[in-house]
């Protein structure tokens, strides 16, 4: 019994949604540093990771990767 029938690992359907991902992700955060940049490193740090998550947010809507899609 062959578990790996019909998946092709050669494939970049996978990777290009993950690298969008990152990429999204360290553009959110960056506007973030840029932005409140002056503010105390504790404050700055959970402002940056919350933009962070937006990113992540905002390339789950495009990707339609909602909680339902993501473990269906």
């Amino acid at each position: 019994m062959d578990i790996t029938e019909g998946v092709d690992f050669n494939s970049m359907q996978f990777v290009w949604p993950i690298i969008i991902l990152f990429v999204s992700m360290f553009i959110t955060a960056g506007i973030a540093r840029l932005i409140f940049g002056m503010l105390p490193k504790s404050i700055l740090n959970f402002l940056v990771t919350a933009a962070a998550l937006l990113g992540a947010y905002i390339w789950a809507i495009p990707m339609e990767m909602g909680f339902y899609e993501f473990f269906r």
